[in-house]
């Protein structure tokens, strides 16, 4: 009953539910998407000076799973509304040396007030965009403050096609998949919001 009628309640069980049921239990997908999608990253980011830092921010970082991929000398700076993620995210961070932690923003990524207009090289969002209220009002947050040729690298899952039984089954669970998962909505089509945001290129693989 508190799942079902408390946010904060939801808000507050969420991460470990992530971290240690639902996260294990899907690692041996996610893992080398990961990989393959920070490959990506670097290969556009071949040729920059690393000993100035990158700036990075990482939008719903959760407990910090990619921050093993990061490119070296980087200064990370981090949004995520789920305050209780912040303790797995800081002991994890200890771990990587590479990556200068500089703040946690908790706010909600549709109005990124705290954050300035062209600030950021790069803006990495993963598995994300599907419990975010508004993934329009973000992806258009995230061209604000990334600057000029900077570069958005965005992890999801996404919905099947249309008319597939993959996308009935989808919706068909949805209600009960988003009160456990604290507002995942799994039908999504993440790839036309993106692609139709105004980026000057996009790339997305499977």
């Amino acid at each position: 009953m508190l799942l079902l009628f408390s946010d904060a309640f939801r808000s507050f069980t969420f991460p470990y539910i992530y971290l240690y049921i639902i996260l294990p239990f899907f690692n041996y997908k996610i893992i080398p998407s990961r990989k393959k999608t920070f490959k990506l990253l670097n290969d556009h980011l071949a040729g920059r000076d690393s000993s100035k830092p990158l700036e990075v921010l990482e939008i719903g970082i959760g407990g910090g799973a990619n921050l093993e991929y990061f490119p070296e000398n980087c200064n990370l700076t981090v949004v995520d509304k789920n305050k209780f993620f912040e303790p797995y995210f800081k002991q994890n961070a200890k771990r990587y040396p590479h990556i200068n932690y500089k703040r946690t923003i908790i706010q909600c990524a549709e109005n990124m007030t705290e954050i300035e207009d062209n600030s950021f090289e790069v803006v990495v969002t993963s598995y994300f965009q599907c419990s975010c209220d508004d993934p329009e009002a973000v992806v258009k947050e995230i061209i604000r403050v990334l600057k000029p040729g900077g570069k958005y690298i965005c992890m999801e899952h996404v919905g099947f096609p249309e008319n597939t039984i993959g996308l009935y089954l989808q919706k068909l669970a949805y209600p009960i998949w988003y009160l456990y998962s604290n507002g995942c909505t799994p039908q999504r089509d993440l790839a036309k919001v993106i692609k139709r945001a105004g980026f000057s290129e996009v790339i997305c693989k499977n």
